[in-house]
């Protein structure tokens, strides 16, 4: 018993040593997060990329300007049936290049509309990255409460542990002085290994928390060790479910990003309207060519002259190109009815959720107001329970309760601790969530 202790005293006590090489406020945690974690900045390349892709160029504003070149080498045995043809091997190379202008000058505004599309676009990624983010902290806050929870729990754990501990040895002292049976030190024993296992369970627990955290702030060494400067004692917060449905109307992301893409579902139905627009367009540009041709020749003699000649081709054109669609079998009549049924179908979304985000605020604010009651129950559970501790450990010196009896006082003091602590939490999770669904939580 004396080496399982000193195991769990080494262990308990090297946990504490590296726990106090950092320490971590939740600001800083949050801070390390923004700035570390993964997701955020993958969301945030899609940010980069919206950014990037919000041009004029992109929208079709600018002329397209084009280079070709055709190079082509011809060697042909001819005996043409015509007179008139060149006889025998005909030795061709053509050189072809060119230059061309395209711009749209008019296409019904399609692309002023394709512009705000990229706009549109540009801040729908604004908003889901700011999604990201909130859920992230959101995620740090709880893993870094839970991480003081657990350590609660420790605590108390190691409370029941060390005296259950000193019950064994006065017991053992009882066993030599002929006042207590060996079959009460086996009771105490099995008790106390049953605390123990309890005890390196909670470590446990504590320890891949820790790590769960290192993970969400982005640390390349997971297994670093912090000493959180916060306390699960946080301060509750006036508020009042108009001021959190207001505020959700006008801050909320998930919001936000409905309402983003009923406008561009909007947006699109213009653009389909201009699928019925005339096109007018400026072409011009710039070509040349350069040939020479090896061929043999007859003379006025009658005899074959083998001879290269040689041409170029060198000009300019200019002009407008106007295209008025007339029919297409209803293409465009169907894509226009098809947007606005999109468009009809974000709507219905945006309301579904705006009715959503009321009924889950409703529910938060409710479970907040539960929370802060439990809490104050469970602090004065837990005071109770301590107080009935440290009597019935007075009680059991003087012999006036068995130890049985004080295992039951303990366990009821072990589980008023749990409910307290459990309430603190449940108390700041729902008063995070009301911070988050109001778009607060930023702030």
């Amino acid at each position: 018993m004396k080496k399982i202790s000193i195991i769990l005293l080494v262990s308990l006590c090297s946990f504490q040593i590296l726990a106090q090489k950092n320490t971590l406020s939740l600001q800083e945690a949050i801070n390390k997060a923004l700035q570390n974690n993964f997701e955020i900045q993958i969301i945030y390349q899609d940010v980069l990329d919206a950014q990037q892709q919000n041009t004029w160029g992109n929208s079709g504003k600018l002329p397209q300007v084009n280079i070709s070149n055709r190079n082509r080498a011809s060697s042909q045995i001819n005996q043409p049936a015509s007179p008139f043809s060149l006889e025998g091997q005909n030795d061709n190379i053509q050189l072809d290049a060119s230059i061309d202008l395209q711009w749209i000058l008019f296409n019904g505004q399609k692309v002023s509309l394709q512009k705000k599309q990229f706009d549109q676009q540009e801040h729908l990624t604004s908003l889901q990255y700011q999604l990201v983010i909130e859920n992230k902290i959101e995620e740090v806050i709880f893993q870094y409460y839970k991480i003081l929870l657990e350590k609660e729990k420790l605590d108390v754990l190691r409370k029941v542990h060390r005296n259950a501990g000193l019950r064994i040895s006065r017991i053992e002292k009882g066993v030599t002085l002929g006042e207590n049976s060996r079959f009460e030190l086996s009771r105490e024993k099995t008790t106390y290994f049953t605390d123990s296992i309890h005890l390196v369970n909670q470590k446990l627990t504590v320890e891949n928390d820790l790590r769960e955290l290192n993970f969400l702030l982005g640390e390349q060494e997971v297994n670093t060790i912090f000493i959180l400067t916060d306390s699960l004692e946080v301060p509750t917060l006036m508020l009042s479910p108009t001021t959190i449905i207001d505020n959700m109307m006008e801050q909320n992301s998930q919001l936000g990003i409905s309402q983003s893409l009923l406008q561009q579902s909007k947006i699109d139905i213009d653009i389909t309207r201009t699928n019925k627009q005339p096109i007018v367009a400026f072409e011009s540009g710039y070509q040349g060519n350069l040939n020479w041709l090896k061929a043999d020749y007859p003379t006025l003699e009658g005899d074959i002259v083998s001879q290269t000649n040689n041409g170029h081709l060198y000009g300019a054109f200019a002009g407008v190109n106007v295209s008025v669609p007339i029919f297409n079998g209803g293409q465009n009549d169907r894509k226009l009815q098809s947007s606005k049924i999109q468009y009809h179908k974000a709507h219905l979304e945006l309301e579904n959720k705006k009715l959503s985000l009321k009924k889950e605020a409703y529910q938060l604010f409710a479970n907040y107001l539960y929370n802060q009651e439990k809490a104050k129950i469970g602090l004065l559970g837990q005071k109770s329970a301590e107080e009935n501790l440290q009597l019935s450990q007075e009680q059991l010196d003087i012999g006036s309760i068995s130890a049985f009896d004080f295992r039951q006082v303990q366990n009821s003091y072990l589980n008023a601790s749990l409910n307290y602590f459990n309430a603190q939490y449940d108390l700041i999770l729902s008063q995070v969530r009301l911070l988050k669904i109001s778009g607060e939580i930023l702030k």
